[in-house]
């Protein structure tokens, strides 16, 4: 983590799909689940199709209290997207 609190990635490749069927690509959540890293998505704007984009935020190991503060300073400094 290089002395970082968390690191911020995409969470998907695009919007959130149409549906309930598929839940969309994880390709950007796996490596931190099969490492154990914590994350959690923010909601941060919408396609162009009305569907929801975030971002999200990982920590290292164990630091799982420290990502729910970040995402939570995160969530307050960001313009609610609704």
């Amino acid at each position: 983590m290089g002395g970082c609190d968390v690191v911020v990635s995409p969470p998907a490749t695009g919007a959130a799909p149409v549906g309930l069927d598929y839940t969309g690509d994880a390709t950007f959540c796996v490596a931190w689940s099969l490492l154990g890293m914590p994350a959690v998505t923010i909601p941060s704007g919408r396609a162009a199709n009305g569907l929801p984009l975030g971002f999200q935020l990982i920590g290292e190991r164990g630091a799982d209290l420290r990502v729910l503060q970040r995402a939570a300073w995160a969530t307050a400094a960001l313009p609610a997207f609704r």
